[in-house]
């Protein structure tokens, strides 16, 4: 069975890619799941409602969506700056 490159080349990028995806993933999950067995103490302890709970994951999601497009925004005005071909 004869292969193209493209061929080849897929199958390479899949197997050195999917099972670092997969572990990402397994963090992921045991990442969420450390955050709710946390939670049954924590809400008690700082006294957070069911609903002020689950709030708080969108907003630090938000918060670091916007970051990311201030540091990408940073880094083009920085770039077009230093005397790059953009500028």
């Amino acid at each position: 069975m004869v292969r193209s490159l493209e061929q080849m080349t897929m199958r390479k990028v899949y197997l050195r890619i999917l099972p670092f995806a997969a572990l990402t993933y397994f963090f992921c999950y045991l990442d969420r799941i450390n955050v709710g067995f946390a939670a049954l103490t924590m809400n008690k302890d700082l006294g957070f409602t069911a609903t002020v709970y689950a709030l708080g994951p969108p907003r630090s999601s938000g918060a670091i969506a916007c970051s990311r497009c201030r540091a990408t925004s940073f880094s083009k005005k920085s770039a077009r700056g230093c005397g790059s071909p953009a500028s």
